[in-house]
């Protein structure tokens, strides 16, 4: 029975060095996606305000760095489906956390806003198209990140 047993882990073993051999025994490593492209700001400017869309969404960054979106389709805040929508939101002040604005102060964006393609700085806040097209602005020390249909605050 003993002799089986080894004959049948010999099998195995064998197989699965055959089976690596072919596949390939890759090493596990982090991708380096490039970081994405600077872009002028003034391309974006109307007036002071610099206006931006990307997929749905249009926002705006202001020579104060704030920043905000316009979320048409909304957005669950967190990952979880039972988590509240939220049609905009913003980053306006150094002492709180970037936030759901609930469509006070208007509208932040504009429709037809030109899309943004790479990382835009302006005001002291940056915004730029990230992974699988999540948008990432930060600004006041915060920041947000918008993955349809999901988004993150800090």
């Amino acid at each position: 029975m003993r002799s089986l047993t080894k004959l049948a882990g010999a099998a195995f073993v064998g197989i699965t060095a055959a089976t690596m051999s072919v596949v390939g025994a890759g090493t596990a490593s982090a991708v380096d996606y490039p970081a994405p492209v600077p872009v002028d700001p003034a391309a974006f400017l109307q007036g002071d305000v610099a206006y931006f869309s990307t997929g749905a969404a249009n926002c705006s960054i202001t020579p104060a760095g704030v920043v905000g979106c316009d979320l048409p389709g909304g957005e669950y805040l967190t990952q979880v489906p039972f988590a509240p929508v939220v049609y905009d939101v913003a980053i306006d002040v150094p002492w709180f956390p970037a936030h759901p604005t609930f469509g006070i102060g208007g509208p932040r964006g504009r429709a037809g806003s030109t899309p943004l393609g790479g990382s835009l700085s302006y005001g002291g806040a940056t915004c730029y198209i990230g992974f699988k097209g999540s948008l990432n602005c930060s600004s006041m020390g915060h920041s947000f990140t918008v993955w349809t249909p999901y988004m993150t605050l800090s």
